[in-house]
């Protein structure tokens, strides 16, 4: 300290919940300055509001973090994953617009409406708001074949789908996620065993 020529240092700990993250000093180069009672509070004060700061700054490159992770969980999967919030955005992995043939849209209705959702036994199409997706973000779990055609090929793509809701903090459901598996080929190689 003198050799920077400071006099007097003030320190006080950062806390968060209980541990410390750091320390606060406060120096001064006047040999007669004397840290006051309001001199002590307010460094209390700059304590506090540096280690929210500090905390804060953690936790939103920690959130980062996982996000990024998420995303290439997601895109390491190798079935179709979609995900959906209640209020209709949703997010779905590389596999499951491969499998769709779709692109990117903006809502999940949007995407509900970019390709028809049938029952394979009965060729029917599968009603708005009783879609696997759907019935997840109501709070059913499901599990079901169905079968696409992709949008702009016509192609048929045959698919085992399983859904269920993902509970929040609250007890509602705060997403869905359906997972989708392409049996097209293994459907067809079937066929093709018992001819």
């Amino acid at each position: 300290l003198e050799a920077e020529g400071l006099a007097k240092t003030l320190a006080i700990p950062l806390f968060f919940k209980k541990n410390l993250i750091g320390a606060l000093a406060i120096y001064t180069k006047d040999p007669k300055r004397t840290f006051t009672d309001e001199d002590v509070e307010i460094a209390h004060l700059l304590a506090a509001s540096t280690a929210t700061g500090l905390t804060n700054s953690r936790l939103y490159a920690e959130a980062l973090a996982q996000q990024d992770l998420h995303r290439h969980l997601l895109d390491a999967i190798g079935d179709g994953v979609i995900i959906g919030w209640p209020n209709g955005r949703y997010e779905m992995n590389p596999r499951a617009r491969e499998i769709l043939g779709v692109g990117e849209f903006e809502t999940l209705a949007e995407l509900r409406l970019a390709f028809d959702v049938k029952d394979p036994m009965s060729g029917e199409s599968i009603a708005p708001g009783a879609y696997p997706l759907d019935r997840a973000l109501k709070g059913e779990r499901t599990e079901g074949h169905y079968f696409v055609t992709r949008p702009g090929t016509g192609d048929r793509r045959d698919l085992e789908v399983t859904a269920a809701p993902v509970p929040g903090a609250d007890g509602g459901v705060a997403a869905g996620v359906m997972t989708i598996h392409d049996v097209t080929d293994l459907l067809a190689s079937e066929r093709e065993r018992e001819q």
